[in-house]
Formats: structure tokens, C-alpha cells, sequence
């Protein structure tokens, strides 16, 4: 078996979704790609690298290329919605993310001079927030944070 970077992240995102953030390991993901542990160190660095691989996977997945600020906020607080544990993924990984994969996240989704890494970050924190929530209404808010952040 031909083993790639995205193979062993996918892997970790099906760990993650069966057994939850507290699961990921590199020995569960090899387990679940039926190879030994150090076969994933051709592809990763250790965990943290992991860490960030899946959530720079995410980070694209969600976002629309050319989408305007509030598509890509909706975007990724459906992802959110959709996958939880990414919650505590993206936590984990963000004071790693160098600042070049967190601008190449905001340039695969459109971003540009008014999508700065601060207003990205904003918005990513609100949609945090509103996964979590049932009781707002998710599209008014994200709408008057698009609109306060382009103003």
C-alpha cells in the first residue's frame, strides 16, 4: 500500500469522528490504515503536524474559493456543525499554524486586502461560538460580523 499525506489525514479525521478528539493518535491512525505506526512518519512529523495537516484540511474544505466574507463565515460554521471535534482540533493546532498556512487558507477562499488574518480569525471565533449555540439566529449575526469587519 501507497500511503500519502492525505491518506494518513483522512485516516485521522475517521478516528476523530468515531472516537472523538481524546482517540487521536498516531498509533490509532495507523491501526486504521493497517500499517505500523512509523509508516506515518513518512507523511507527518509527530502528532502536532498532524494536528495542523487536519486542520489546514478542514480550513480549505470548508471555504469556497471567491466566496464573499459571510459565505465562507456560514461555510465554516456549517463545518463546524457538520464535524465538532474540529472544534478542539483547530484549537489545538492554531498557535501552531504558521502565519504562511494561515494566509494560504484565507488566499484558497478568496481572501484578499479586506480579509485580513485578524478578520479571518474573528470570524472563525464567531462561528466557534454559534456552533455551539441553539438559541441565535446564526445567519443575522454572521451577517452583522461580515459587514462590521468590511466596514
Amino acid at each position: 500500500m501507497t500511503l500519502s499525506r492525505e491518506d494518513v489525514v483522512r485516516a485521522a479525521m475517521a478516528v476523530l469522528g468515531e472516537e472523538g478528539h481524546g482517540a487521536l493518535s498516531m498509533r490509532r491512525v495507523a491501526r486504521k490504515l493497517g500499517v505500523s505506526p512509523m509508516a506515518l512518519y513518512n507523511h507527518v512529523e509527530n502528532r502536532a503536524d498532524l494536528v495542523d495537516a487536519i486542520a489546514e484540511s478542514f480550513l480549505r474544505w470548508t471555504h469556497e474559493e471567491g466566496g464573499t466574507l459571510i459565505e465562507q463565515a456560514r461555510d465554516l460554521f456549517n463545518g463546524y456543525r457538520r464535524w465538532p471535534y474540529m472544534l478542539d482540533v483547530v484549537r489545538e493546532a492554531d498557535p501552531r499554524i504558521s502565519r504562511d498556512a494561515a494566509e494560504s487558507v484565507v488566499a484558497a477562499a478568496g481572501g484578499g486586502p479586506a480579509r485580513t488574518r485578524e478578520d479571518w480569525a474573528a470570524l472563525r471565533a464567531l462561528a466557534e461560538g454559534l456552533s455551539t449555540a441553539d438559541d441565535v439566529d446564526a445567519p443575522a449575526v454572521l451577517a452583522r460580523a461580515a459587514a462590521a469587519l468590511t466596514a
